[in-house]
């Protein structure tokens, strides 16, 4: 096993891997974004202004900015503006450039 969540609150969801390795977990219901190195130890950990984050991804000209995305499935946006917002974080580490593939499947 990778990693076995500890606290009550907060499911895994979507992830995305940084150049060292390490992978980036939006943790719905936990409201939080939660980076763990290859070993599987916490490493890192980013608090959402959102209960439901649902995935990651690096972005930007030096791929140095996390991109999360949150959604409101049986929320009441009336009582939270957060609700389904895309969010911007600077983790201080950088993701990986994407290598296309052009080819017969």
């Amino acid at each position: 096993m990778f990693v076995e969540l500890s606290d009550s609150t907060g499911a895994p969801d979507g992830s995305t891997v940084d150049a060292e390795g390490g992978l980036w977990n939006a943790q719905w219901g936990g409201a939080r974004i939660v980076r763990y190195a290859p070993d599987g130890r916490e490493t890192a950990r980013i608090e959402v202004p959102a209960e439901q984050p649902s995935c990651v991804s690096f972005g930007g000209v030096n791929l140095d900015t996390l991109y999360i995305t949150t959604a409101g499935i049986g929320l009441d946006r009336s009582r939270d503006a957060h609700v389904g917002g895309v969010f911007t974080a600077q983790p201080g580490a950088r993701g990986i450039a994407k290598t296309w593939f052009a080819g017969k499947l």
